[in-house]
């Protein structure tokens, strides 16, 4: 009589041994992205409440949780830069435009000062920089730089030599460079500048068109 196979016993699966797991613990948040304005946090979340075991699930969703923080709106700051220049253009009133000395109550001036980050609130606080004509000739001046006129290294405001005037430069040409600036009570203008003295050109403000009374704004 020969041997009968051997066989494993029977184990039955207890179902009540799988156990999937909760989540328990979360750390603290992390401090919010941004100081101003809307911004987020986020924390990590531990899968121990219970722990999975024997084969159960892990927590469902994601160990990260993220939520919106907010502040105080951001202050509003300008530069210098493309986007600063284009928004102060638009902003200003360009239906009115008149013919008038160009001082610092016509708000020439005031175009730098609203939309420039950083200017002094004194314009006797500007300094004189390189020469906008020189920097031109030689390629060494950037796009959308404050420039100005300047008598003795001071910004010029006296009325015989045509008055101050400042804006933000905006490019090289042929026979001269551009500014933005604001002419008294009207509106923004794009003026040439020409590289000789003798040139006449429009503008609604009086200004002077001696290249050589033009710099570099600094403070």
């Amino acid at each position: 009589m020969g041997k009968k196979p051997f066989r494993l016993p029977l184990v039955e699966v207890d179902s009540a041994t799988l156990i999937d797991g909760g989540w328990g613990s979360w750390s603290s948040w992390s401090p919010c992205s941004t100081s101003c304005g809307t911004g987020h946090r986020s924390r990590t979340g531990v899968c121990d409440n219970p722990i999975p075991q024997h084969g159960g699930h892990g927590c469902h969703g994601n160990n990260i949780d993220t939520e919106s923080c907010a502040f105080n709106q951001c202050p509003s700051v300008h530069f210098c830069d493309k986007f600063g220049t284009i928004q102060a253009l638009a902003e200003l009133n360009v239906t009115s435009k008149v013919h008038c000395d160009d001082r610092w109550s016509s708000e020439t001036d005031n175009f730098l000062h609203t939309h420039c980050h950083g200017i002094p609130a004194d314009v006797y606080g500007w300094h004189q920089g390189g020469s906008v004509m020189s920097d031109c000739l030689s390629h060494s001046i950037g796009l959308f730089t404050p420039i100005g006129t300047f008598r003795h290294g001071t910004y010029n405001q006296v009325k015989q030599d045509h008055g101050g005037v400042s804006g933000i430069f905006l490019g090289c040409t042929s026979t001269g460079f551009k500014m933005a600036t604001k002419a008294c009570d009207g509106g923004a203008e794009i003026i040439d500048i020409p590289h000789y003295t003798n040139a006449t050109f429009a503008s609604d403000a009086i200004i002077s068109n001696n290249p050589r009374s033009y710099f570099t704004i600094e403070w």
